[in-house]
C-alpha cells in the first residue's frame, strides 16, 4: 500500500515535467497566411507604422508571389513615403496577379488611394486616374463600398464637395463597410457646406 501511494506520488510530481517534453504546439498555419500578413500590414500602415507594414506585406509575398493584396499593400506604403516610383513599380504585378472579383477591386481601390495620396505629385490629371479606376470596380460589382468611398474622398480632396457627398450617401446606403467612416466625412462635408458663405 505504501509502494502504490509513493509511486503514484513521483508519477503526479514527474507528470508535469514529462508533458513539458512534449512536442510543441505550432500556430495554426491560417496565421502564417499571405491573408493574415496582408491584414496585419493594413493594421499596421492605419496606426502609422509603415516599416512594420511594409514587412508584413513583403512576407506575405514571400508565402505566394502571386499574391496581389500584398503588393497593393507594398505600393500603398511606398506613396505613403513620398516614393511614388517605387510605389508604381510595386503595384505594377497586383493586376497580373489579382485571382478574384475581391483581389479585382483590391488592385483598383489600391490605386485610387495611391493617387489619391501623391495627387498633382504623381500625375497632374490623378483625379481622372482615380476616376478610371473607380468606373472598373463598380463595374466588377457595384455592391461593394470601397471604391464608392475613395471616390468620396478624392472628390473631397479636389474640392468637389457635391459629387463627394454623393459617394459618401451611396456607402451609407450600401451599410456593408466604411459605413461609420463615410458618416463622419458626410458630416463633415455636410458642416463646411454650412459655413461657406
Amino acid at each position: 500500500m505504501v509502494l502504490k501511494t509513493l509511486i503514484a506520488g513521483v508519477i503526479l510530481i514527474c507528470l508535469p515535467f514529462i508533458m513539458g517534453c512534449g512536442p510543441k504546439v505550432m500556430a495554426p498555419a491560417r496565421l502564417n497566411s499571405p491573408e493574415h500578413h496582408v491584414s496585419n500590414g493594413y493594421t499596421l500602415m492605419k496606426t502609422g507604422k509603415l516599416q512594420g507594414a511594409f514587412a508584413e506585406f513583403k512576407w506575405a509575398a514571400g508565402l505566394d508571389p502571386t499574391y496581389a493584396p500584398a503588393y497593393v499593400g507594398m505600393g500603398l506604403v511606398y506613396a505613403l513615403q513620398g516614393e511614388f516610383d517605387k510605389g508604381l513599380s510595386a503595384l505594377a504585378p497586383a493586376t497580373q496577379y489579382a485571382r478574384t472579383d475581391v483581389q479585382r477591386i483590391d488592385v483598383h481601390v489600391g490605386y485610387m488611394r495611391f493617387y489619391l495620396t501623391g495627387q498633382d505629385r504623381v500625375d497632374p490629371d490623378w483625379l481622372g486616374v482615380v476616376r478610371q479606376n473607380y468606373q472598373k470596380a463598380v463595374a466588377i460589382d457595384r455592391e461593394s463600398p470601397r471604391p464608392y468611398f475613395y471616390m468620396g474622398l478624392a472628390y473631397k480632396a479636389a474640392l468637389e464637395f457635391p459629387a463627394a457627398l454623393a459617394e459618401f450617401s451611396r456607402v451609407i446606403e450600401l451599410d456593408a463597410g466604411y459605413r461609420d467612416d463615410a458618416e463622419l466625412e458626410y458630416q463633415n462635408l455636410k458642416r463646411i457646406e454650412a459655413a461657406q458663405p
